[in-house]
């Protein structure tokens, strides 16, 4: 899925054409083109879920990464690996997130 920053702002090619992509709930921090989709990390501070989520072509939510507990968010930069992304949290808890479904896996922790 290709996308872009204009004015910005960022821009997912739809098959209607370029749609302007808005943040759920913060700002967006970073996004990763997976092919089929666009894995999203929204800013932490003040976000109420899962601040990584994935769209479709649609702008779609396909999925939200499951967080290791319901007050935490992930902090820190998306970190490419084989199956998906490596992150951690606010709390401290280093995360792996299956780039398919947004599955978790706790991996260790970092403070």
């Amino acid at each position: 899925m290709k996308y872009r920053n204009s004015n910005s702002q960022i821009e997912v090619s739809t098959s209607k054409g370029w749609k302007i992509l808005k943040p759920r709930q913060t700002k967006i921090a970073e996004i990763h083109d997976c092919g089929d989709y666009c894995i999203i990390r929204e800013d932490y501070l003040g976000f109420v879920g899962s601040n990584v989520y994935a769209i479709d072509d649609q702008l779609n939510l396909v999925w939200e990464a499951e967080l290791p507990h319901p007050s935490d968010v992930f902090a820190n930069m998306l970190i490419s690996v084989d199956s998906g992304f490596e992150t951690s949290t606010w709390n401290g808890i280093k995360c792996h997130i299956e780039t398919k479904s947004g599955k978790t896996t706790q991996i260790g922790v970092t403070k």
